[in-house]
């Protein structure tokens, strides 16, 4: 608490009486729950970015879309988390990081507005680089407006389904 002393106040000689001083913190606090409330209701909040799936028909699998080869870019993430892209240019794949894929992504789809992509993820690689993958096609779509990818999933051999539940 902050005071003062004042000279000759009671006591004694050269005694000094101490003055408490108070400061009410009521109408400050006042202030700042108003302006927090007025800050909450006039900011907006960003909706968690979601990426939308569309899923085959049942029954569909049977039919196949025959698509031309230049039309095809194929990432695969391997059990190490390394990214490499394969298509016509280079057919037995090209290791990249992530930057260089989203710069990638975006070049191709921009000279090829019908490019389709394919993300291929060994079931051993790390959710999270996956999910990198996803937002680097996500800006590059973002950008060039082509929105075509598709997931190519590997089935887990039945021993080793197997043999990881236990059974």
């Amino acid at each position: 608490m902050a005071g003062a002393d004042i000279p000759g106040g009671g006591g004694g000689k050269g005694a000094r009486r101490r003055i408490s001083i108070y400061i009410d913190m009521t109408p400050m606090v006042d202030v700042i729950i108003l302006l927090l409330i007025f800050f909450f209701m006039t900011s907006q909040f960003k909706e968690p970015a979601a990426v939308e799936v569309t899923l085959p028909k049942p029954g569909a699998g049977e039919k196949f879309v025959k698509v031309k080869e230049s039309n095809v870019l194929t990432i695969k993430v391997d059990d190490a988390g390394m990214v490499s892209v394969v298509d016509t240019r280079y057919r037995d794949g090209k290791e990249v990081s992530l930057k260089e894929l989203g710069k990638y992504i975006g070049a191709r789809q921009t000279e090829n507005p019908d490019l389709i992509t394919i993300i291929d993820v060994s079931p051993e690689a790390k959710y999270s680089r996956m999910m990198d993958v996803l937002d680097e096609f996500k800006m590059a779509s973002e950008q060039t407006g082509v929105r075509k990818v598709s997931l190519q999933l590997e089935e887990v051999p039945e021993t080793a389904a197997t043999a990881e539940a236990g059974g």
